[in-house]
């Protein structure tokens, strides 16, 4: 926690958090003329006129949550009433502070760009010690928020179902078309934290998609393969995703691991004709681009990907059935994946819908 007396003075926009901020004045904000600042929940910046509306809001606000959480909370919206925006936004839709500030701050207008895929496990069963979501404008991915949110009691005022932000910037800033390399590509979800025991049911389902798979590529040697790793190769994560893989698939693997090219993943993927997870972002991107997908859940009550039955998901515990899906997914065509495509992920003019959203707070 940060302590700074230098403080501001009023603005029209508040970036929360620093995640994506660039990004976001660049793409989103550079054609207003409007002042904006990036807050950091953490930093606390103090003066009189902060002191004094602290104070007031201590008996304002309403809030049946534990008192040292309660004056942390007070404060951020004494700040975000000094500064008195028109729009606050952030891209950690998934902040606690960001929600309740967004709930009880009612002098602007607040929108959150969803950065990552929430699954049934996220919505229904971990869904933050109990805390549901609770947003008034979500910039989401597709019709698949509208559905689950509402179906697993979370509250959102305004869907505004526009794609992927972070993928729509890769789109605009990608020159070339890339060319199909590899056969199957599988997405990383291997995490240290995963594979220690935390998440035992996620560690149980991606060793069985890769004692599927590999299966299926030994069977299969003429398939080109890729691992679109999560992590840089030499860092600790790196050198997990290295030895696990290399003993699962062999020691001459393909692996592409972060910082080896920029924005590898989506490289990776474009480069793909089938690319296999069990649930993450970028398979939802690459759907979303009405690439081959498969999602693989054995999980037996599809919390990791609850889709509606079709070539995009796997769940039976069947290496002979996961040989046979994958195969007809090798073999599908583009129109399998239309309606899927659709409904996962809006991938139409993200950043221009985005700007047209946050422009209409300025036009009076």
């Amino acid at each position: 926690m940060k302590l700074t007396y230098s403080i501001d003075s009023h603005k029209d926009i508040i970036i929360y958090h620093d995640t994506m901020s660039g990004d976001i004045k660049k793409h989103l904000l550079s054609d207003l003329d409007k002042s904006n600042i990036v807050v950091d929940s953490f930093d606390i910046k103090i003066n009189v006129s902060i002191v004094l509306l602290f104070i007031k809001n201590l008996f304002k606000v309403r809030c049946n949550i534990p008192y040292k959480r309660f004056i942390f909370m007070v404060y951020q919206y004494s700040y975000v009433e000094y500064l008195r925006p028109k729009v606050v936004i952030t891209f950690i839709d998934n902040s606690i502070i960001f929600q309740w500030l967004s709930m009880n701050y009612t002098d602007a207008n607040f929108y959150a760009i969803q950065n990552g895929y929430r699954s049934k496990y996220e919505l229904n069963y971990h869904c933050y010690c109990g805390f549901k979501f609770n947003l008034t404008n979500f910039f989401c991915f597709g019709n698949y928020e509208i559905e689950k949110y509402k179906k697993y009691g979370h509250y959102v005022k305004n869907f505004i179902p526009v794609g992927s932000f972070r993928h729509a910037i890769y789109q605009s800033n990608s020159k070339r078309k890339n060319i199909i390399k590899y056969d199957i590509a599988l997405i990383s979800q291997h995490k240290l934290t995963t594979f220690d025991g935390s998440n035992a049911r996620l560690k149980e389902n991606l060793e069985l998609i890769d004692l599927y798979l590999s299966k299926y590529l030994k069977k299969n040697k003429d398939l080109s393969f890729i691992i679109l790793c999560r992590s840089e190769e030499n860092s600790e994560q790196g050198l997990m995703e290295k030895k696990y893989f290399r003993s699962i698939y062999g020691s001459e693997v393909n692996m592409r691991f972060q910082g080896s090219m920029p924005s590898s993943t989506y490289v990776g993927i474009d480069q793909s004709n089938v690319i296999v997870c069990c649930h993450s972002t970028v398979l939802s991107e690459a759907a979303g681009q009405g690439k081959k997908v498969l999602f693989c859940d054995y999980s037996g009550d599809k919390i990791w990907a609850d889709y509606h039955p079709g070539i995009w998901l796997h769940s039976e515990r069947s290496s002979a059935s996961f040989n046979n899906h994958i195969h007809n997914v090798i073999n599908s065509g583009e129109d399998d994946y239309i309606q899927f495509a659709s409904y996962v992920m809006k991938n139409d003019s993200t950043i221009d819908r985005i700007k047209s959203e946050i422009c209409k707070n300025f036009l009076n």
